[in-house]
């Protein structure tokens, strides 16, 4: 993971996700949810939507959606883990 540094630019996205690298870039303020949005590529890219039972309904989303069905995943797995 790297951070961008500043200068930002107003209205750019606050992350990204280098999917064949590995690699998530986030601004400094980036949330929780726009990190667990770039690990969704990263899901993506690493697995080819093969090999778990979460895979099955969700292969043939737009990346997009994809990368946001795992966002809700991880930041539901982290409220159970906090309550």
């Amino acid at each position: 993971m790297r951070i961008i540094k500043e200068p930002y630019v107003y209205g750019s996205p606050h992350g990204f996700a280098y999917m064949e690298l590995n690699v998530i870039t986030l601004v400094s303020f980036a949330s929780y949810e726009t990190l667990a949005h770039e690990l969704g590529h990263i899901v993506d890219a690493q697995t080819r939507r093969k090999g778990h039972s979460f895979f099955i309904d969700k292969k043939d989303l737009p990346i997009e959606e994809f990368a946001n069905a795992v966002k809700r995943v991880i930041l539901k797995e982290c409220q159970s883990v906090k309550q």
